[in-house]
């Protein structure tokens, strides 16, 4: 297979040896340099063979190629095979292989003058498969400008919707870079709703021990209460299978990104409005930090 990832690239003009494209792919998956990608003509589907790859990393790629006659081209980036002979589908990732003629490789060698493909998109076979927006990491540098600027900080914290679940342990994504370090957050719930949110929580100076998070009465301007006690986060306690409840220790390592899942169980009879109050996340041995909620119950 293809595989699910691919890049669109245009050349200003048809023919020419070789052209170079810079793809910017900010790719979450691990080691990328050890999987195969494959070039094709957008038109026509011909694979392109003559292709050198100068670099790659998580962060971006660089790549030369023949073009075959067209202006657009894709570039596919995680090609896999499945293995049918399992029970289960057991699909591996292609390993790169030389591809390009020696003859080409030569020529290129001694190019001055490259024409660049420009990056249109990035796409994914459907919505499912798609990286975006929770699975495109922030670049090294643009984590680092994140924590220069919030020094003062022992840990971050990022509330995030429902509807984009934090899925990377290892990375922030570009999302929170370009929305940075909020200190509060709205939404929309319904009355009846077990309104579900998330808090990012990620630790810069050192590891995190027993994080917790706690709720404020939430209040609307006219008097009307949700109280406190309909809140809670999945992560640290909740009624198991059983029906039984349960407590849970919850410890982030330095620099890894803890999804606390919380939880809003809006009475049916909760009087529309907008409700405002605070959750605090708080760290042994570190100050809490408060993150002001805002929620319009309709």
């Amino acid at each position: 297979s293809l595989g699910n990832h691919r890049v669109l690239l245009s050349v200003s003009a048809e023919g020419g040896a070789v052209a170079k494209a810079i793809i910017d792919w900010r790719r979450s998956d691990f080691h990328p340099e050890t999987k195969q990608l494959f070039v094709a003509d957008a038109k026509t589907g011909q694979r392109i063979y003559n292709v050198k790859i100068e670099t790659i990393t998580r962060e971006s790629g660089i790549i030369y190629f023949e073009p075959s006659g067209g202006t657009k081209y894709y570039v596919y980036y995680l090609p896999y095979k499945v293995d049918r002979k399992s029970n289960y589908p057991n699909a591996k990732y292609l390993k790169p292989e030389q591809t390009a003629s020696a003859d080409w490789l030569s020529s290129i060698a001694n190019a001055k003058s490259i024409p660049l493909a420009t990056v249109e998109s990035i796409e994914a076979v459907n919505a499912f498969n798609s990286f975006y927006p929770m699975e495109v990491i922030a670049k090294a540098s643009e984590v680092k400008a994140l924590e220069r600027k919030n020094s003062k900080k022992k840990y971050l914290v990022f509330p995030e919707d429902r509807m984009h679940p934090i899925k990377m342990k290892y990375d922030l994504p570009q999302r929170w870079i370009i929305k940075g370090v909020k200190s509060t957050f709205s939404a929309e719930a319904d009355k009846g709703e077990n309104f579900a949110y998330q808090l990012g929580v990620y630790p810069v100076a050192g590891d995190l021990e027993n994080v917790q998070v706690s709720f404020s009465d939430l209040k609307s301007s006219n008097g009307k209460v949700i109280p406190s006690k309909v809140m809670s986060c999945l992560n640290s306690n909740g009624v198991d299978y059983k029906g039984n409840p349960f407590t849970k220790k919850v410890d982030v390592a330095k620099r890894n990104v803890q999804a606390m899942w919380c939880m809003v169980n809006i009475q049916v009879n909760t009087g529309a409005g907008t409700y405002t109050g605070v959750v605090s996340i708080n760290a042994k041995g570190h100050p809490s930090i408060a993150i002001g909620e805002i929620l319009m119950v309709s």
